[in-house]
């Protein structure tokens, strides 16, 4: 039996057994994304000309029944309630509806003050929570219906007001080991135990930094997706380059798949982005620019069964673009 002859065998039983083991991999789901509808809703003046920005909720959601609605309800003035006197500036933001969560902040000459509020139905407190000021400066970075992540990583269950993570003190210290920038875009995955951060930092040459898998006990930061410039005109360097920036995450059910409120960002302009990006994987799996010259941070409004929205503000309108991803999986 010559050399050749065993060779040309050798090569049968390793191409079947290649054959064998692709059948027996588990395949990767495949996903589509479908536009469902655009929304736009033009901005309701109120007395003295101002508009609705300040007064009203204006968020989207969906319903128990994976319906999408918008709420535009008059902000009742009496759950931000000032410790402080007198007050200069009053600050009421609904961050989450679903459960309901608003940030409520007091400020005068000399003082300042900021305060979670979770709400029920009937918009009565359930808990308060008053945000840090000072070395360990607290700051919400990342809201989803599973988590309220803060700037010192301590997350909080948005329902209940309970401590889910508490922050990381430096060792013999009392004050906080981590402490992001506002800038920051994050969420938190209850399964792991681990949180998706973007932050990046540009300059004219150089793009460092981007979203990551950070496990803050472990001190593992893995860079999942690179930070982005591009030049409108590559030639003219002197002219400003677009920015992305991840503004808001959302994560679906199953937590391996994140839902990103993208922005391409320039001196004066803003053009928004919807991705979805594979967690297991590490890969985009879908994008789409929307429009330019908006004028807010987009947010992410996640239902169930695949659906999802984006929602942000353009020339005196809200507009929200609601999308389908099929198939479905549910638990993986």
């Amino acid at each position: 039996m010559n050399l050749e002859y065993i060779f040309k065998w050798q090569l049968i039983f390793t191409f079947l057994f290649l054959i064998g083991m692709s059948g027996c991999t588990e395949s990767e789901p495949t996903l589509t994304v479908e536009k469902v509808e655009v929304r736009e809703i033009p901005f309701q003046i109120i007395r003295g000309g101002v508009n609705d920005l300040i007064s009203r909720v204006n968020l989207p959601y969906f319903d128990e029944n994976n319906q999408l609605y918008w709420n535009s309800d008059q902000k009742n003035p009496h759950i931000c309630t000032c410790m402080i006197s007198p007050v200069l500036v009053r600050y009421h933001e609904v961050i989450l509806l679903k459960p309901r969560v608003d940030l409520c902040g007091c400020q005068n000459q000399s003082l300042s003050s900021n305060k979670l509020i979770g709400l029920d139905k009937q918009e009565r407190m359930v808990w308060q929570r008053e945000l840090i000021k000072g070395t360990s400066h607290e700051r919400v970075i990342g809201t989803t219906p599973q988590a309220i992540v803060l700037s010192t990583l301590e997350v909080i269950e948005p329902k209940t007001g309970t401590v889910l993570e508490p922050l990381i003190t430096e060792p013999n210290r009392k004050w906080a080991k981590y402490g992001f920038h506002p800038a920051t875009a994050a969420a938190f995955r209850r399964k792991t135990k681990d949180f998706i951060l973007f932050g990046a930092e540009y300059s004219l040459f150089s793009t460092q930094g981007g979203l990551y898998l950070f496990n803050p006990k472990q001190e593992v930061r893995t860079l999942i997706k690179k930070a982005q410039q591009a030049s409108p005109f590559p030639f003219l360097i002197f002219l400003s380059n677009r920015l992305l920036q991840i503004r808001n995450l959302a994560l679906s059910e199953d937590e391996r798949f994140a839902f990103l409120a993208q922005s391409w960002e320039t001196r004066g302009s803003v053009q928004v982005e919807f991705a979805l990006f594979d967690l297991k994987t590490k890969q985009t799996i879908f994008e789409e620019r929307l429009e330019d010259g908006c004028s807010s941070d987009p947010i992410i409004v996640v239902g169930k069964q695949g659906h999802v929205a984006i929602y942000y503000r353009k020339k005196r309108k809200h507009i929200i673009v609601h999308y389908m991803i099929s198939p479905y999986t549910g638990e993986t």
